[in-house]
C-alpha cells in the first residue's frame, strides 16, 4: 500500500485542473447539446468516472468544463474518494456572487472536499445521493481566486477509509530477525583448562511464533581472550562454538540451533582468559504464527517448482571431492537465488554426471525447503531414515552429490544435517563453491571417521573425481601445532601419481611446517596455508610455513547444520585449502570447455590426462600453471591496521615473498587474475616470476622427495600408509 501523504500546499492552482480525457468526457444531459448551454440560468453536464456517472448542475452561469480531475498532492489520506476528483468550470456568473452547484452521485458519500492551493472539507446539503454546495466567485473554493464572473472548482465527494482488518495474529513479534533473549555474565580466569564454573542461562522461544532459525551468540571485549559457548536444545542435543579467537580475530562465539519448543540451556566457559565479562543474545527469525502452514500466509515461502536434471552429453564438467565431517544440503546458498547462484540456478549436474558418479534415479532427492528447518527435516524424515552408507545421492536444485563413510552411530543418520555433527564440512563445501559455483561438489561425509582408509580409497580411486580436498591432520588440540606424521594419507599417491588427480591438503593452523604434514607434505600433494585476503592482505602468522600456495584464510561462509540461511566468519587453512581447490577446478573447467573435453580424466597414450585435445594437459602441467599464475601480494597491499585485527598478519616481504607465501595466493578474485593467468600459462605463455621463486620452491620439493621417496618407505604404517618409494619415471613438472 502506498503511504498516505500529509496535507501540504499544492503548486499553482491551475495545475489542479486536469485536461479532459476519453474516459471522462464532457457530456450533456440533452443529447443534442455540446457543450451544455443554458444562458445565465444554470446548466447541466455529466462526468463519467470509475465510480459511475456524476451529474453536475448549477443555478447560474454556463458550464464550460466538467471532467475527471487529477488528485492533487494536497489531498489528505484520511478519506477515500469513490468518484475521484471532479474539475468543474463555470462562466457567465454574476461577479462576486454565489452559485449553487449540485452533484448527483452514483453511490453513497459522507462529505465533500474542495481544493485550491490546499484541500479542505466544505459544507454541503445531502438529498438522497445529491450533494449541493454554494460556491462564491473569487471565494475560498474558486481556484482562480478572482471575482471575475467565472468559477474554477476541484471537488471530491468523500467516504471513510475502510476499517483495518482485525489483527488475528497470535505471535506478538513482527516477522524478521528479532532478539528474543539477552543475558550477561563474568567468566572466571582460565589457562587452557577452565578453573571456575561455567556461567549458565536458559531461554525459550516465543510459543505462538513460527521460528525459522535461531542464533545464539556471546561477545566480550578482547579477541586475545578465548571463551567457549555450548547450547543444549530441548531434546538434549548440544551445539558447541569453540573458535580459536586469537586466530579468527573475533571476540565472540556463535552457535546456530534448530528451533524447537521447550527450554534451551546455554553454558559459557573460559579457555584462555582473565576474569572476562561477556554479553549474550538470542536472535530468532520470525515467520508468522506457529499455526501457519508453511507455504501459506506468513508461515513460509512457496515451494518452488521441481527442477529437473537435464541431459547434456557435450557439456564439460569438473568434479571436486570434498572429504570432511558433514554437509547441510538445506542451506539456501547452494540453490538458485542463494549466495553462490544469485542470478541463475546451479546446472553442473547432468544425467551424464549422475551416471559417472553412480547415482540412480531414485537417489535424486528434492528436499522440503520452506525456511523452517525443523519442520522441513521432519517432513523429509522418511528419506533420511532410508539413506544407506557408501551410496551416492544428488540433492535436486544443487550441484551437490554426497555419499557417507561415517560410522553407523553418526548423529541423525547418514548424510542428515544434525547438531551433533561438526559444521566444518559445511564450511569446506561452501569454500569450494565460493571459488567455483560451476563445480560438481562430490561431498564424502566422514563425521568422526576423518581420514579413514576406506573413504580415501573411494575418493582417490573414483574415475569421475578430478580434484580432492582434505582439511584435517594430527595436531595438538586447540593449537594447530602438528604432531609427527611420518606416513602419507592413504591412496593419495595412487590417486595423484597413477590416476592423474590433484590433491589439496591443509597446511595447519599454527607454527608448524607444512611439508611435515601427512596430507600436505608428500611431493605429489599440494599444501595450502593462509593469507588474509581482502582485509590486511598479509600472510597469516598463525598458519603453516613453507606451503606450495596460500589462499584466503578468513571467510564469511555458511557454517551451520540446523539452518537454511545465514553465514559465519570462520578462519583456518581448513577453508583456504578448499578455496584453492575451487580455484584450480575453475581453471580445469575452463580449459576443458576450450578444448571440447567431455568427461573426466582420460588416458592419452598411457598417461592420465586432465584435458585431452591438440595440447593435452596433465595434472602436473595444471599444477605448474597454477604456480606461474598464483598472485603475489606486495608490501604496498598490506594494511597495518587490519593486520592488528588479523592477529599479527605479516606484510609479504617484497625481497623474498616465496619464503612466506610459496608460489603465491590461489585467489578466486578475478582482479588478481589467477584463473586467467593459469589458462594463459597452459597455452604456452611464460608469466615471468623471479627465478628465486623457482630456486626456493625447487629446494623444498627436493627435500620433500628425499623424505617421501627414500625415508618414508621404511616407516611402518602407523598413521597412514607406507609410501611406495620413487616412481620409475618422475612425473613432476619442475620450473
Amino acid at each position: 500500500m502506498r503511504p498516505f501523504r500529509l496535507l501540504v500546499a499544492a503548486t499553482a492552482a491551475v495545475s489542479l485542473l486536469a485536461a479532459p480525457s476519453a474516459a471522462a468526457a464532457l457530456t450533456s444531459s440533452h443529447p443534442d447539446a455540446a457543450p451544455a448551454k443554458s444562458g445565465n440560468h444554470g446548466g447541466s453536464a455529466t462526468i463519467d468516472t470509475t465510480g459511475g456517472a456524476v451529474v453536475v448542475t448549477t443555478d447560474d452561469g454556463r458550464i464550460t468544463r466538467a471532467a475527471q480531475g487529477t488528485a492533487p498532492d494536497a489531498a489528505p489520506g484520511t478519506s477515500t474518494y469513490p468518484v475521484g476528483f471532479l474539475a468543474v468550470e463555470v462562466d457567465k456568473v454574476k461577479k462576486g456572487s454565489a452559485t449553487s452547484v449540485a452533484l448527483g452521485l452514483p453511490l453513497d458519500t459522507t462529505g465533500l472536499l474542495a481544493c485550491t492551493s490546499a484541500c479542505a472539507d466544505v459544507d454541503s446539503v445531502l438529498t438522497e445521493r445529491t450533494r449541493t454546495l454554494t460556491a462564491v466567485d473569487g471565494g475560498a473554493m474558486d481556484a482562480d481566486g478572482a471575482a471575475n464572473g467565472a468559477l474554477a472548482l476541484l471537488l471530491a465527494p468523500t467516504a471513510p477509509l475502510p476499517e483495518p482488518p482485525v489483527d488475528e495474529r497470535d505471535c506478538a513479534l513482527p516477522d524478521g530477525e528479532q532478539v528474543v533473549h539477552a543475558w550477561s555474565g563474568t567468566v572466571a580466569p582460565s589457562a587452557l583448562v577452565a578453573t571456575g564454573d561455567a556461567v549458565t542461562d536458559a531461554f525459550s522461544l516465543p510459543a505462538d511464533c513460527a521460528v525459522r532459525s535461531v542464533t545464539v551468540s556471546i561477545a566480550w571485549a578482547n579477541s586475545l581472550e578465548d571463551l567457549d559457548l555450548s547450547v543444549t536444545d530441548p531434546a538434549g542435543a548440544v551445539v558447541l562454538a569453540q573458535d580459536t579467537n586469537a586466530l579468527s580475530g573475533t571476540a565472540g562465539e556463535e552457535a546456530v540451533v534448530a528451533p524447537a519448543p521447550g527450554t534451551y540451556t546455554t553454558s559459557v566457559s573460559g579457555f584462555l582468559n582473565a576474569e572476562t565479562a561477556f554479553t549474550g543474545e538470542v536472535v530468532a527469525t520470525i515467520t508468522g504464527d506457529a499455526t501457519d502452514v508453511p507455504g501459506e500466509g506468513d508461515g513460509g515461502g512457496e515451494t518452488p517448482t521441481d527442477p529437473t536434471v537435464p541431459s547434456d552429453p557435450a557439456a564439460a564438467r569438473v568434479v571436486v571431492a570434498d572429504m570432511d565431517s558433514a554437509i547441510n544440503p538445506y542451506h539456501d546458498a547452494f540453490y538458485a537465488g542463494g549466495l553462490y547462484y544469485p542470478d541463475s540456478a546451479p546446472k553442473a549436474v547432468t544425467q551424464e554426471v549422475l551416471a559417472a558418479l553412480g547415482v540412480p534415479a531414485e537417489n535424486v532427492i528434492h528436499l522440503t525447503r520452506t525456511g523452517n528447518f525443523a519442520a522441513d527435516l521432519e517432513a523429509d524424515r522418511a528419506f533420511w531414515s532410508s539413506v544407506k552408507p557408501r551410496t551416492p545421492y544428488h540433492f535436486l536444485g544443487t550441484n551437490i552429490i554426497a555419499t557417507s563413510f561415517a560410522p553407523e552411530t553418526t548423529p541423525g543418520g547418514y548424510l542428515a544435517p544434525n547438531a551433533g555433527k561438526s559444521a566444518h564440512g559445511v564450511g569446506t563445501a561452501s569454500s569450494v563453491l565460493a571459488a567455483n559455483p560451476d563445480a560438481v561438489l562430490y561431498f564424502i561425509e566422514q563425521d568422526t571417521n576423518l581420514g579413514s582408509a576406506e573413504s580415501h580409497a573411494h575418493a582417490f580411486q573414483h574415475p569421475a573425481v578430478d580434484i580432492v580436498t582434505t582439511s584435517y591432520g594430527v595436531s595438538i588440540p586447540q593449537t594447530g601445532f602438528p604432531l609427527p606424521e611420518a606416513n602419507a594419507f592413504e591412496s593419495t599417491y595412487e590417486g595423484v601419481v597413477n590416476r592423474g588427480k590433484l590433491h589439496f591438503s591443509s597446511g595447519g593452523n599454527g607454527p608448524g611446517i607444512t611439508p611435515l604434514r601427512a596430507g600436505a607434505g608428500p611431493w605429489w600433494s599440494i599444501g595450502v596455508s593462509g593469507i588474509e585476503e581482502g582485509s590486511s592482505n598479509g600472510q597469516t602468522s598463525l598458519a603453516g610455513r613453507f606451503p606450495d600456495f596460500v589462499s584466503d584464510f578468513t571467510q564469511e561462509i555458511p557454517y551451520c547444520h540446523e539452518c537454511e540461511a545465514g553465514t559465519q566468519l570462520v578462519g583456518g587453512t581448513s577453508f583456504s585449502t578448499p578455496r584453492a581447490a575451487g580455484v584450480a577446478s575453475r581453471v580445469l573447467l575452463e580449459a576443458r570447455r576450450a578444448a571440447g573435453h567431455v568427461g573426466g580424466i582420460s588416458d592419452v597414450e598411457g598417461r592420465p590426462t586432465m584435458v585431452a585435445g591438440a595440447d593435452p594437459v596433465t595434472n602436473w602441467q595444471l599444477r605448474r600453471a597454477l604456480e606461474q599464475a598464483a598472485h603475489v601480494p606486495g608490501t604496498d597491499a598490506y594494511d597495518p591496521v587490519e593486520g592488528v585485527f588479523d592477529l599479527g598478519a605479516l606484510p609479504v616481504n617484497d625481497a623474498a615473498p616465496w619464503a612466506q607465501v610459496g608460489w603465491g595466493d590461489l585467489s578466486a578474485d578475478p582482479d588478481k587474475g589467477v584463473v586467467a593467468g593459469a589458462l594463459r600459462a597452459l597455452g604456452g605463455a611464460e608469466l615471468g616470476k623471479p627465478a628465486a621463486f623457482c630456486d626456493f620452491q625447487t629446494a623444498i620439493i627436493t627435500a620433500r622427495k628425499t623424505y617421501w621417496d627414500q625415508v618414508a618407505p621404511l616407516v611402518p604404517p602407523l598413521t597412514g600408509e607406507q609410501a611406495p618409494g620413487a616412481p620409475a619415471q618422475d612425473p613432476f613438472v619442475y620450473c
